[in-house]
């Protein structure tokens, strides 16, 4: 079940439970695409979608990284009715789906509900803002370390269906880059790498080998969700 909503107050999760619907969300699927009209509101359970803009050149950049603990496109509650970015499914899972008109009826008239949406705002707006600070800073083998052990928090398993490709698309840098960084960590025992797919192996020294914004948005997580505990 997606976290933020088992962590709403029981009045709440009534308002909202008749309005969800569970459906599949599949790999490579687009949930929605800039200026297009957003019709529903999603909670994932698990998997990653990633939130992308991109250029006219055709390159992307992840700008988040969405799962468990999250919504996606919440932004219609702040009057913003047509997307912003493109939102893909990277994992498969399932999530609980509300229409964007019932979900800004539940916020506006419920004040917990209300309260938790704002903070995941506020927490949307830190990431974006240490995301930037990081890509313009730091290395790209902290950067990784940090985007795994992010994409395990995210999604909650260590079995990640995800190519080398993929994650130089969304850190911006070369393949080889990537390859040779997956590489090092593999020797070290870290992760385990096959076509298609990473499993993390050792989480702790992947959190460890993180750049520091891991550990700041953590810090602000814990921060405006005092009672959610990593695993």
């Amino acid at each position: 079940m997606n976290r933020l909503i088992a962590s709403l107050p029981a009045d709440a999760r009534e308002l909202l439970e008749p309005e969800l619907q569970r459906v599949p969300l599949v790999k490579g699927e687009v949930l929605y695409r800039p200026d297009e009209p957003v019709d529903y509101v999603f909670f994932p359970h698990g998997g990653l979608i990633s939130l992308v803009v991109t250029m006219e050149s055709g390159q992307t950049a992840e700008v988040s990284l969405i799962g468990r603990d999250s919504i996606v496109c919440s932004a219609v509650a702040l009057d913003v009715q047509d997307a912003i970015d493109q939102a893909t499914v990277e994992l498969d899972t399932a999530a609980s789906r509300m229409n964007s008109a019932a979900f800004i009826r539940a916020y506006r008239s419920h004040d917990k509900l209300r309260t938790i949406v704002n903070r995941h705002h506020a927490l949307f707006i830190a990431e974006g803002r240490q995301s930037t600070a990081c890509n313009a800073i730091h290395q790209v083998h902290p950067r990784l370390c940090r985007w795994l052990a992010n994409a395990r928090d995210q999604s909650g398993v260590d079995d990640l269906q995800l190519t080398q490709d993929f994650l130089a698309r969304m850190l911006g840098v070369q393949r080889t880059t990537v390859n040779q960084i997956c590489g090092d960590l593999s020797a070290e025992g870290i992760i385990d790498t096959s076509r298609g797919h990473i499993r993390i192996l050792r989480l702790d020294i992947l959190r460890d080998r993180a750049c520091e914004c891991y550990g700041i948005l953590r810090k602000r997580f814990t921060h405006l969700f005092p009672d959610w505990q990593f695993d």
